[in-house]
């Protein structure tokens, strides 16, 4: 990932490679990796846990999150790694919600 990162808002952050781990805390179980890209199950997980007043780890004060620079063959990375990133993502998000006794909405 390229040295130059950002800062943007959750309605911003879908489809974007994340630059920092996201983590919800508790459980404290990393849910996005860097390198991983922020889907909207993931921005819609972490408004979730922040309307109910929940400590996100990697998501600031404002509701922002760090992402990277998109090198030119990350669309190449995502597209090959889906199903597993996709099948990993969902597991742990489910995981989260089913500690936290919550469903994803």
């Amino acid at each position: 990932m390229s040295a130059e990162k950002k800062f943007v808002s959750l309605d911003e952050a879908a489809g974007k490679i994340c630059a920092d781990s996201i983590i919800p805390y508790s459980p404290r179980i990393p849910f996005v990796c860097p390198g991983e890209e922020i889907t909207e199950d993931i921005v819609r997980y972490i408004g979730m846990l922040r309307s109910d007043g929940k400590k996100v780890i990697g998501a600031n004060d404002k509701g922002e999150v760090l992402v990277g620079k998109e090198r030119e063959n990350a669309s190449f990375i995502r597209s090959s790694n889906m199903k597993t990133r996709s099948y990993c993502m969902n597991g742990r998000i489910n995981l989260i919600c089913s500690l936290l006794g919550r469903q994803m909405k």
